[in-house]
């Protein structure tokens, strides 16, 4: 189901370009030029979501190695009580 609205917004958005190209204001010089930029933007954005995902990942990674240090802890903790209490028995 994802995989079709994908291919459509693929469709679409293709459609949208080619629509654009024919109906641009500009030489096709100048409309090359505007792509590039615009492709370049792109390459520039899509970097940066990269390395803030990759950052957020990260973050989630280390948040989640001290929770389960905390369990852990407490895990522990527990265990040594009832050694304690069953030893004093």
């Amino acid at each position: 189901m994802l995989e079709r609205r994908f291919s459509y917004f693929l469709i679409g958005l293709a459609a949208g370009a080619g629509a654009w190209a024919l109906f641009a204001p500009q030489s096709g010089r100048e409309t090359r030029s505007l792509i590039a930029g615009q492709v370049h933007r792109g390459r520039v954005l899509l970097a940066k979501s990269g390395t803030m995902v990759r950052d957020s990942a990260a973050g989630l990674l280390s948040r989640g190695k001290g929770s389960i240090q905390h369990v852990n802890g407490a895990f522990k903790g527990a265990m040594e009580a009832g050694r304690t209490a069953f030893s004093a028995h």
